[in-house]
Formats: structure tokens, C-alpha cells, sequence
């Protein structure tokens, strides 16, 4: 099924797990993360889980990006693997 853009933000990435303050609104299917930086993430509607190496999956930094299913509701958090940087995040509707 193809995707099509509908909101881009970025969100720092650095030592302290960081819950975005955005929600994924109704309508949004899929988000696409990129990051400058290797880093922990967490996509969930439990207020924004904390990221941490044990919670989470391991995104690569300075590569293309990568596409996750979202539901309503779901906010990212991030929390560096190494170094600082920004994670770039692509809301994502149905074409």
C-alpha cells in the first residue's frame, strides 16, 4: 500500500529518554524515522514509554529512513545509543 507525506517534525536526540509532545492524529497509517544518530526508540499509546536500551528497538543513524504501522494515539520517545543528534519523523497517510 502506498504512503503519502502528511506532517514532518524533528524531535532531539540525546542522553534523557524524550517523549514527543505530538500524538499521532486519526488518519495517519505509517511514520517514517530517520535519524542523524544511532538511537533507542519507542512508538506507543501508553503516554510515551520511556526509550532505553532494553526498551525499544535500535534505529541506525545516517541512514535511509525506516517505516513503522502507527495507530491513533501513539507518540514516539528516543533516547541516544552514543551521540547526540536529531530524529526526523514523517507522518504518513493511505494515497
Amino acid at each position: 500500500m502506498a504512503h503519502r507525506p502528511f506532517f514532518n517534525y524533528t524531535q532531539a536526540v540525546g542522553a534523557a529518554s524524550v517523549t514527543n509532545a505530538r500524538v499521532t492524529p486519526v488518519g495517519v497509517r505509517a511514520i517514517r524515522l530517520a535519524s542523524t544518530t544511532a538511537c533507542w526508540v519507542t512508538i506507543d499509546d501508553n503516554g510515551g514509554t520511556p526509550a532505553s536500551a532494553t526498551v525499544g528497538f535500535l534505529l541506525n543513524g545516517g541512514v535511509d529512513g525506516e517505516i513503522f504501522g502507527v495507530c491513533a494515539g501513539d507518540q514516539v520517545s528516543v533516547i541516544q545509543a552514543s551521540a547526540a543528534g536529531t530524529l526526523s519523523i514523517c507522518e504518513m497517510t493511505n494515497a
